[in-house]
């Protein structure tokens, strides 16, 4: 049985995202389906995908103070994309993840990164989610000279 750091993300709220509630309600089923207590909940909402885990203002004191440390074992998402956006923002958090004993779940895609191919997946995802985030900075910039 772990504790459970459920972490949701929202860059923008509207009717076509991923709501904050949606999120936490999927965490909450993923937990305890695994026998695991979610022991705290962060909400980033207006935060990109391509800000760093650890500068979110709620999400980032869970990873760099020693007493939330100490409070769980695994980090969930709802989504990949809800932790990071950033190819090297993930990898980032995946080897701290490792370095200090936490474990890292996606309910959405079933990723368990304790064995190297669920590792190799996460990253190929995390790439999809760059380009995806990339790709919507560039249109928003055509639209904005037209």
């Amino acid at each position: 049985m772990g504790r459970v750091l459920g972490v949701r993300r929202l860059s923008h709220d509207t009717d076509a995202s991923t709501s904050i509630e949606r999120q936490g309600e999927s965490i909450y089923h993923w937990a305890r389906s695994h026998e695991h207590t979610v022991v705290a909940m962060t909400q980033d909402t207006d935060v990109s995908g391509s800000t760093a885990p650890q500068d979110r203002d709620d999400l980032g004191p869970w990873l760099t103070d020693r007493a939330k440390l100490a409070q769980w074992d695994i980090l969930c998402v709802a989504k990949l994309d809800r932790l990071t956006r950033s190819v090297r923002h993930f990898d980032d958090l995946r080897i701290w993840a490792d370095e200090h004993g936490k474990t890292i779940a996606s309910v959405a895609e079933s990723l368990d990164l304790s064995t190297s191919a669920g590792r190799m997946f996460a990253n190929l995802l995390a790439m999809f989610a760059q380009v995806k985030h990339e790709r919507m900075s560039e249109r928003r910039a055509e639209a904005s000279r037209c």
